[in-house]
């Protein structure tokens, strides 16, 4: 079923079904709830449970608790955050006031941004609807027309939305697909029991082919995503229509008014930064599994002898934690005096990331996890691993280093540097594991994992010319 997308908010059961009621006219799905004046019940809505993470608008009468007609924005305020905080979106939504006093919803607005001290996710638009124009007698069109006159208003939420709609609509089609695929053979598609067989086993196969017959009992949901992935992902790429193509490109570039220009404005540090993590790294409970493909896992106390009996077993080098740090990753020895490079290796997080074969991982096949140490660099030490040179600026002691974008973890700014000279195979168990702490996602482990490869192959030839 899809997320819910629109709730309405009101204690007047009558207003709530006429507005319920033009919504589902217009053919715009609702949640409609009754607020409640009960003593204990804190929001108005406490007796409501659902999950509010899609909520994309919510429409509230403005005088929930009837205080007479009050046109005093300081006496409403507190029960319109009360039920905001209950609903608590966590993504981009409209927030639409219906109420006889066009005048409240700006001075409400801005209570909330003076008041709510960050615990109410601000939305991306608001509006103001008068409900008394629109009640049982007016025609459906008249509410959609209206509502999209709103949120029209904020080009960039509509399209957003669009786009949030068709990935719903992809998996639709995909799954429309396959039912044809299962009922097809039959006289007229009306075999109720057969055609749910048939789909049955349609989809056994495609876990099977996903991850392997062996492996998809152990991991079924995930075998069953993994094979309809590929669909979905065709469905949702092309499922633009041609004569739709230039509509949207247009709405796109109305909207986005410095595509292709030369002086828009530049990001900000911090903005670069959530940009980088939003794309390459999802921070992870520290019972996920370190063995998954592209997880970080932090190596436990690195100065004690431990660590350099393991280095030395592992990779043929005695070699102490200070002089590997130096090595590998804070490369550039001239910065800093004593003191602050031995902060910098203090703060430095070293751990290790799995890189095993998509491949090895989809089959589960029985191994030693193959690693390469990794550390995370706190950006303030960053001229620690950058050093200016004849030939340019090198951002990484050797060509065997993967050097990432600045990324976000725990609330600080990292560069998270991979070496391909230290590689381990590695049981889950093995004491160097210590707690994972994020995983790369795929576009980046798979970059990391190519970039790996060629250094690990490096071919040359044995030639001869004349100097």
């Amino acid at each position: 079923m899809f997320k819910t997308h629109i709730i309405l908010v009101d204690d007047d059961q009558t207003y709530l079904d006429q507005l319920n009621s033009a919504f589902a006219s217009s053919g715009l799905s609702c949640v409609p709830i009754v607020f409640r004046n009960d003593p204990g019940n804190v929001s108005g809505i406490d007796h409501v449970n659902f999950d509010t993470n899609h909520v994309r608008i919510i429409a509230l009468d403005i005088n929930l608790r009837e205080f007479t007609s009050t046109q005093d924005a300081k006496v409403l305020y507190p029960t319109i955050e009360a039920v905001l905080k209950k609903l608590n979106p966590s993504g981009p939504y409209y927030l639409i006031f219906w109420s006889r006093y066009g005048n409240l919803p700006a001075e409400i607005i801005a209570l909330l941004a003076s008041r709510s001290n960050g615990e109410v996710l601000a939305p991306l638009g608001w509006g103001f609807l008068n409900k008394l124009e629109f009640q049982a007698d007016v025609p459906p069109d008249e509410l959609k027309k209206k509502l999209l006159e709103l949120v029209d208003q904020v080009c960039i939420f509509r399209l957003l939305i669009e786009w949030e709609n068709r990935t719903g609509y992809a998996a639709s089609y995909a799954l429309s697909e396959l039912y044809k695929i299962a009922a097809a053979p039959h006289d007229n598609g009306w075999k109720i029991p057969e055609t749910q067989e048939k789909l049955i086993t349609l989809l056994t196969h495609i876990a099977h082919e996903s991850v392997g017959r062996k492996n998809a009992t152990g991991t079924a949901n995930q075998a069953v995503e993994g094979g309809l992935l590929p669909i979905l992902e065709d469905k949702l790429l092309g499922m633009t229509k041609e004569e739709n193509l230039d509509s949207l490109n247009a709405k796109w570039s109305a909207c986005l008014k410095q595509l292709g220009e030369n002086d828009l404005e530049n990001l900000t540090d911090e903005d670069i930064a959530n940009l980088n993590t939003f794309y390459n790294l999802e921070g992870v409970p520290q019972d996920f599994s370190k063995t998954k493909r592209g997880v970080f896992v932090k190596m436990p106390n690195c100065e004690g002898p431990l660590a350099s009996r393991f280095f030395t077993r592992f990779f043929g080098k005695d070699i102490s934690y200070k002089k590997l740090i130096n090595e590998e990753f804070l490369f550039n020895t001239e910065v800093g005096n004593k003191s602050l490079r031995k902060e910098a290796r203090e703060n430095l997080v070293l751990g290790w990331i799995e890189i095993g074969a998509v491949c090895d991982h989809a089959q589960q096949k029985n191994r030693l996890h193959r690693y390469l140490l990794s550390a995370l660099v706190p950006v303030e030490y960053s001229a620690m691993v950058c050093q200016q040179r004849e030939s340019g600026t090198m951002l990484k002691a050797h060509e065997g280093i993967f050097r990432s974008p600045v990324l976000h973890y725990n609330g600080k700014q990292y560069i998270l540097l991979i070496s391909f000279r230290y590689t381990a195979g590695l049981h889950k168990d093995s004491c160097m594991l210590d707690k994972p702490l994020f995983r790369l996602k795929e576009q980046i482990i798979n970059e990391v994992a190519f970039a790996w490869s060629k250094y690990s192959i490096r071919p040359g030839i044995t030639s001869f010319r004349n100097e």
